[in-house]
C-alpha cells in the first residue's frame, strides 16, 4: 500500500472557493485557509495518478478556532465545519471511478 498523507486545510480548495488564511489575525500560527473535503475529492485523480492507493488525512474532528491542522481537538463527536460535512468526507474515495482509495 502507498499512502498519501495530507493536511486537509492546506491541501486543496474546492472549485470556486477562496483562500481564507488572512481572515483570522488572532491565530498566531495561521488560521484556516480553506482546504476542504470537496477540495480533496476534486484532486482524487491527481493522487491516484501519482500511484497512491490510500489517503491519510489530518484529524477531521472539531478543533479550536485556530486549529486548522486538526490536532487541537475540541469535540471528538463532530466534524470540523471548515472542512465540510460527514457526507463530503464520505465522498473522498474513488468508488465512482471503479476503484477504491481508502481513507
Amino acid at each position: 500500500r502507498t499512502i498519501y498523507q495530507l493536511l486537509t486545510d492546506r491541501f486543496a480548495l474546492a472549485a470556486g472557493d477562496r483562500e481564507t488564511c488572512a481572515d483570522n489575525p488572532e491565530c498566531t500560527f495561521g488560521g484556516f485557509c480553506g482546504g476542504t473535503f470537496r477540495g480533496i475529492e476534486d484532486q482524487l485523480d491527481y493522487i491516484q495518478g501519482m500511484g497512491f492507493d490510500a489517503i491519510w488525512l489530518s484529524p477531521v474532528v472539531q478543533n479550536t478556532p485556530c486549529g486548522y491542522h486538526g490536532y487541537w481537538m475540541q469535540n471528538l463527536s463532530a466534524i470540523e465545519h471548515h472542512f465540510g460535512t460527514a457526507q463530503d468526507l464520505e465522498r473522498c474515495d474513488l468508488q465512482p471511478y471503479g476503484s477504491h482509495l481508502p481513507l
